[in-house]
């Protein structure tokens, strides 16, 4: 019995132990599966990153294609416009030039009408004939004085106690003070002899001539300009204070007839403006009546002038309104614009004929 019980117990050891074999093999298989799912599932996440990942290239590709399309047709569009625009340009110049042809033209025609009018009238008055300097004349007083090419030389002429020689010195930033060394000398009579010649020290190149005053015993109006050898000048700046004089308008007829550049400028605004404050100081003693007695002395002196250029056969033309202190004040400081009239202006325009003079572009070059 004994042994009996004991192979009964070793079948059921053996059992047991086939049992456990068989749930052991069981699990190595299921944990075989696992792994092999596991594996697929991790090949599939490999593809589906490398497609991704190609898809993205691809999409990358297409994205710098169509920047570089894009890219090509904005430089194919810009190119475009430029040439239209050069087009353009060239066009505006083209027109340009056929209007100051035709500007030209028509200056030139008017011009010779005017002087063909003006002989005649001389003519009828009895008056000689214009005698035009020879290329000696021409010489001689450029050599006298110091007349250099591709410098710009500017007269300041008009009837003598006009006021000239303060504006030479305004214009080249000296007062009248008498400290100042390089200053023309001025006075309340005609101190100027001769035609003097400055310098002025911000622009190398500019030259102003302080011009003797005409009308007086020495130098009588009818002989003024070719006596002065005026007709060399680049600008004639013409100084007139009270009132248009016969010196004036021949001043003007001659500088028309040479060609130079011509402003025309009422000095002394400041005084003129403080007599009248003076005559009427009810209407004129505030801050507010000064600035109608500036405007009064403006609008009275722009139609005397209109009325006396067309008594005269004169084409109109600007008269600008100044001050010497505030030409001076303009000069030391281009902001110094309180109680100016036309100094701004002037300066400004002057400065564009200089520089057109001197073929210099305005837009890039220096202020004057």
């Amino acid at each position: 019995m004994e042994r009996e019980q004991q192979i009964t117990d070793l079948n059921e050891n053996v059992a047991k132990m086939q049992e456990e074999a068989r749930e052991l093999q069981e699990k190595l298989l299921q944990a075989d599966l696992r792994r092999a799912q596991d594996l697929v599932e991790h090949m599939k996440a490999v593809q589906q990153a490398e497609e991704k990942s190609r898809q993205i290239q691809r999409e990358n590709r297409e994205a710098m294609e169509r920047m570089e399309t894009e890219n090509r047709k904005a430089r194919e569009e810009q190119q475009r416009m430029l040439q239209m625009l050069m087009r353009k340009e060239e066009e505006r110049k083209m027109n340009d030039l056929a209007r100051k042809i035709e500007h030209d033209a028509n200056e030139r025609v008017q011009n010779e009408l005017w002087l063909r009018r003006e002989a005649e009238r001389n003519l009828e008055a009895g008056i000689p004939p214009v005698k035009y300097p020879t290329g000696e004349d021409i010489t001689a007083v450029r050599k006298m004085y110091q007349y250099q090419e591709n410098h710009v030389h500017i007269a300041v002429s008009g009837v003598s106690g006009g006021g000239k020689s303060s504006l030479v010195n305004a214009f080249r930033g000296y007062s009248n003070s008498g400290r100042e060394t390089n200053a023309a000398k001025t006075g309340t009579v005609e101190t100027t002899a001769q035609i003097g010649r400055h310098s002025d020290p911000a622009q190398p190149w500019m030259f102003w001539y302080d011009v003797p005053g005409a009308g007086t015993l020495q130098v009588p109006d009818w002989q003024y300009f070719n006596d002065q050898g005026l007709y060399i000048f680049d600008i004639m700046i013409i100084v007139v204070d009270i009132r248009f004089t016969k010196i004036d308008v021949v001043l003007l007829y001659n500088c028309r007839r040479f060609g130079i550049t011509t402003f025309v400028v009422r000095s002394k605004s400041d005084q003129h403006i403080n007599n009248i404050v003076e005559d009427d100081p009810d209407e004129y003693d505030s801050p507010l009546g000064r600035r109608w007695a500036s405007d009064k002395f403006t609008f009275d002196t722009r139609q005397q002038f209109e009325t006396v250029f067309v008594a005269a056969g004169l084409p109109p033309q600007k008269v600008y309104i100044v001050s010497r202190k505030y030409i001076l004040g303009l000069i030391r400081d281009p902001q110094a614009l309180a109680g100016t009239i036309d100094e701004a202006e002037l300066i400004g325009d002057i400065a564009s004929v200089v520089d057109k003079k001197r073929g210099v572009d305005r837009l890039h070059a220096q202020d004057f």
